[in-house]
């Protein structure tokens, strides 16, 4: 199982449309929570659609804040809440008991984080289901999970809050793999500030029912924010075999396309039927790679390049390197939009409207 929490601050923005796509398609989640839409449910269902996803619920900002969303393929889902700052599901497995998700979006402002804990302890009240709670919490927990100076500043008092609800509600931190900061503000390094805001707690009955996990900090894109990627059964032993040959839609914008199957499976005329295959598709790689390039390794490249850009310390040249990343991400967003506008256009012609 996988879920994917994303505070994305806006999904306006096509090259954060595009971001939140590519994160769909590349890790298959089974569960999205996207925090702070800033657009209207009808336009979010849509977005829903596009990323593949077929169930969810949709909350609508007010005006251009907030605006929920909670999206799953393949479970049995029975919605039990949902607010302005939370929406609270019983997933039903298969293979695993029902267990009880919580994604919630905290208050931001000092004087109503109260609420958020009021909203944990609510919950854990009334479940008696494994819990797992995930999202931005807009608190930390300790100093050490803030770097920089000036800004929002925290008090003991209200760290003091959030580790008594954590206590409270019987639940722990799961951890994370990548950079420890999750939200960061600022253009400079004078103004930089790190904080690691997002998160995902769980009580030990959720903990029993998936022995194995691992909690992904993905590459801030397009949003303060970090992306929030969890994963269970990651022990789970499986064979690794030699590389599945996969077809791409996007070949089919080009005519060449047919013209190379057709002389591979002509040109190994006489061989068996296997063979031939394996000839046709060893053809097709090789063409795609010289034409098209290779979009994935490129955009993957991209990532672990501004990954590796925000475990360093931010000073002006890695701010200017982070910038240059983003837009190189940019350019493959673009690319993988026009192959897909030509092959849309080509399926026109070919079809019919």
């Amino acid at each position: 199982m996988k879920l994917l929490s994303w505070n994305c601050q806006g999904l306006a923005n096509p090259w954060t449309v595009s971001a939140l796509h590519s994160l769909c398609w590349r890790d298959r989640p089974n569960i999205v929570f996207l925090m702070e839409t800033m657009i209207d449910a009808n336009v979010l269902e849509k977005l829903r659609n596009r990323c593949g996803f077929s169930n969810g619920i949709c909350l609508s900002s007010t005006g251009h804040s907030g605006g929920l969303g909670l999206w799953w393929n393949d479970l049995d889902v029975t919605v039990v809440s949902f607010s302005a700052h939370h929406i609270h599901v019983v997933l039903d497995e298969e293979k695993n008991p029902a267990w009880n998700a919580f994604g919630i979006y905290g208050w931001p402002e000092t004087a109503n984080k109260y609420l958020t804990w009021q909203l944990l302890r609510h919950v854990k009240d009334q479940c008696s289901l494994p819990l797992l709670f995930f999202g931005d919490f807009n608190e930390i927990t300790s100093i050490e999970e803030k770097e920089g100076g000036g800004g929002v500043y925290r008090s003991e008092r209200l760290m003091d809050a959030f580790r008594e609800a954590m206590d409270d509600c019987a639940v722990k931190d799961l951890g994370f793999k990548g950079n420890k900061f999750t939200w960061q503000r600022g253009n400079s390094p004078t103004t930089l500030i790190r904080e690691r805001l997002d998160r995902m707690l769980a009580n030990d009955e959720w903990c029993d029912l998936f022995p194995s996990w691992e909690v992904l900090h993905l590459p801030r894109y397009r949003s303060d924010h970090a992306p929030l990627l969890l994963k269970t059964g990651i022990n789970d032993s499986f064979q690794r075999g030699q590389k599945m040959f996969k077809f791409e839609a996007m070949w089919l914008s080009q005519e060449e396309c047919g013209k190379v199957v057709e002389e591979a499976w002509s040109g190994s005329c006489g061989e068996t039927i296997a063979r031939r295959l394996e000839c046709v598709s060893s053809d097709l790689s090789c063409w795609a790679t010289k034409k098209f390039g290779d979009l994935k390794k490129r955009k993957k490249k991209a990532l672990d390049n501004l990954n590796a850009l925000h475990q360093r310390a931010p000073d002006a040249m890695v701010l200017e390197q982070c910038r240059k990343v983003s837009n190189k991400l940019d350019e493959v967003h673009r690319l993988e939009e026009s192959y897909w506008h030509a092959r849309a256009r080509a399926n026109e012609l070919r079809d019919g409207d």
